[in-house]
């Protein structure tokens, strides 16, 4: 962002404008930007100071779009669990016919007034069960099913491992079978014998 002008440039382009001078002649012998000499001028007859406002730069929300500033954190505080999208949705039906800002500018509108926390959110990681603190005190089983391989064939396979050490106790492959396996199959029973090797009935450990 560029400096703001000095206070002496600035008394000088509204004097010269008083007495006469052109916006346009200024820019020209100043070797300013027209936009910037006449955004001065503007800014005089608006506060009628030279000073840059900077109480007005420090402002929340957004001076452009404030009553859909203020319409959006109000959908916002009604409802928590609404994101960007929803909320910008809402506002085009409150307030049609009318600009509205992207989904970013609600997001960070939202975490300027802290309100962009979900209720899940703020609730999440106080409430969460720690799982797996001890060796086999909670074993993960990750399957996955009917995987094609390259040379075309269908393969599954199961992975069982300790949450706590991270160790892989077991993984067995197999082709896809009928969903109906009884607990009589042998393949059923020799994975319940995977979880006796260890000592853990798998009734527990599942």
């Amino acid at each position: 962002m560029p400096a703001a002008l000095p206070l002496e440039l600035r008394r000088r382009i509204v004097e010269s404008h008083q007495q006469g001078k052109t916006l346009r002649e200024m820019s020209l012998t100043l070797g300013l930007a027209y936009v910037t000499v006449k955004g001065i001028w503007a800014h005089w007859v608006k506060y009628g100071k030279l000073t840059p406002n900077y109480e007005q730069a420090r402002q929340k929300g957004t001076r452009k779009y404030e009553v859909m500033y203020a319409e959006s954190l109000e959908i916002k505080k009604a409802h928590p669990t609404w994101g960007g999208e929803m909320i910008r949705l809402e506002l085009s039906k409150r307030l049609p016919d009318t600009l509205l800002p992207s989904v970013r500018s609600l997001q960070r509108w939202f975490r300027q007034a802290g309100i962009n926390r979900g209720h899940k959110a703020e609730h999440r990681g106080g409430n969460s069960v720690k799982r797996g603190q001890n060796v086999h005190e909670v074993w993960a089983v990750d399957a996955k099913e009917k995987i094609r391989l390259q040379s075309g064939e269908q393969a599954s396979w199961l992975v069982i491992s300790d949450e706590a050490s991270g160790a892989i106790l077991r993984a067995t492959s197999f082709p896809p079978g009928d969903m109906g396996t009884s607990a009589a199959d042998p393949g059923t029973r020799e994975f319940e014998a995977d979880f006796r090797v260890v000592g853990i009935a798998p009734t527990h450990a599942l």
